[in-house]
C-alpha cells in the first residue's frame, strides 16, 4: 500500500499535512532502500542529531505508524528504540478554577457539550467525528458509553461522566453526526470566543486536565492510557510524573522541611537549637 493511500486514509487535515512532511523525511533518507535494522537505526540517529526531540519523536512515530498500517516489516520498530524524548517536558494543565470559569461563561448547550467531551479526554477531531449511534447506554455496565474512532482509525469505547452524558442528551439529534459541520478549527475558535485561549487553555489542554484528574484520583496508568486511546502506556507516564511534581511541591510546604542546623550551646539553654537557613552557614575549612 502506498504512502499516498495512507495519508488519504487520515481524516484530519492537520494530520495529513504532518504525515506528508514526516514521510517525506523518511523517503529522502531511505533513498529507495528497503527498510532494515541498519537503515532504521541510522534514521533514528539522524533524527536525534538533526531535529528537536519532540520533532524527532513525531517523525519516527509517523514512519512506524505507516509501516504498521502497510504491514511492511513493522516488527523492526520493536528492535530500534525511538529517539529520546525531552525528559522534563510537562503538559500545561488548566487548574480546576480555570475550567470552572470557562464552564461558567459557556451558555449554548452545543458549546457546553463540546467542552464536556474535551473534559472527558477526547481529542478535538474525535469530538467532530462523533455520530449519534456512538453514544449509548450500556445496561449491563449501568453507564453511558462512547464509541470513539481515534488516531489511525483506532477504536476505543469509554464510559462518560454524568456531566458529559447530560450535556449530550440535551442536544442529541435523531440521527447522523452529533455536531454537524464541526471541524477542529471551529472547536479551537470556541476558546477564543470565550476568552480563555490567551490564558493557555485550548482543546487539548482539557484532555490533559482529564488525564491529570484520573491520576490524582489514583487510577492506574494502564487504565488512563486506555481511556485516552494512547498506543503505549509510556505516553501516559508524563501525567504520573506531573502528579509526583505536585506531591513534591506540596511536601516542600511542610514546616519541618525547613533546613535546620545546630548553632551550639548557649548558656543554660543547652537543649535549644537555633534554626538558620543552610545558605547562611559559613563554609567549614579543611
Amino acid at each position: 500500500m502506498s504512502v499516498e493511500q495512507f495519508i488519504a486514509s487520515q481524516r484530519n487535515f492537520h494530520t495529513k499535512r504532518a504525515y506528508t512532511t514526516d514521510l517525506r523525511h523518511w523517503e529522502t533518507f531511505a533513498n529507495g532502500e528497503d527498510i532494515s535494522l541498519d537503515t532504521l537505526t541510522r534514521f533514528r540517529d539522524h533524527l536525534e542529531a538533526d531535529f528537536k526531540a519532540t520533532t524527532a519523536v513525531r517523525i519516527y512515530n509517523t514512519v512506524r505508524t505507516y509501516h504498521k498500517w502497510a504491514g511492511i516489516d513493522s516488527g523492526l520498530f520493536d528492535k530500534v528504540k525511538a529517539p529520546k524524548r525531552i525528559v522534563n517536558w510537562v503538559p500545561v494543565v488548566p487548574e480546576e478554577d480555570d475550567v470552572n470559569d470557562l464552564l461558567g461563561v459557556v451558555q449554548k448547550p452545543k458549546d457546553r457539550a463540546i467542552i464536556a467531551l474535551l473534559l472527558n479526554g477526547l481529542r478535538a477531531q474525535e469530538v467532530c467525528d462523533l455520530k449519534v449511534e456512538d453514544f449509548y447506554f450500556d445496561k449491563a455496565l449501568d453507564a453511558h458509553m462512547l464509541r470513539i474512532t481515534g488516531k489511525g482509525g483506532k477504536l476505543r469505547v469509554i464510559p462518560v461522566t454524568l456531566e458529559t452524558s447530560n450535556a449530550l442528551l440535551s442536544i442529541l439529534p435523531r440521527r447522523g453526526s452529533i455536531f454537524r459541520n464541526l471541524n477542529p478549527r471551529k472547536v479551537y475558535y470556541l476558546f477564543e470566543k470565550y476568552g480563555v485561549a490567551s490564558r493557555g487553555i485550548h482543546p487539548h489542554s482539557l484532555r490533559h486536565n482529564y488525564a491529570t484528574r484520573l491520576v490524582r484520583a489514583d487510577v492506574d496508568v494502564f487504565s488512563v492510557s486506555r481511556l485516552l486511546g494512547h498506543s503505549r502506556a509510556e505516553t501516559t507516564q508524563v501525567y504520573v510524573n506531573l502528579d509526583q511534581r505536585d506531591l513534591v511541591r506540596a511536601a516542600r510546604k511542610d514546616p519541618r522541611n525547613v533546613p535546620q542546623v545546630p548553632q551550639g550551646r548557649r548558656g543554660d539553654d543547652s537543649d535549644v537549637l537555633s534554626v538558620v537557613p543552610l545558605r547562611s552557614v559559613p563554609a567549614m575549612a579543611g
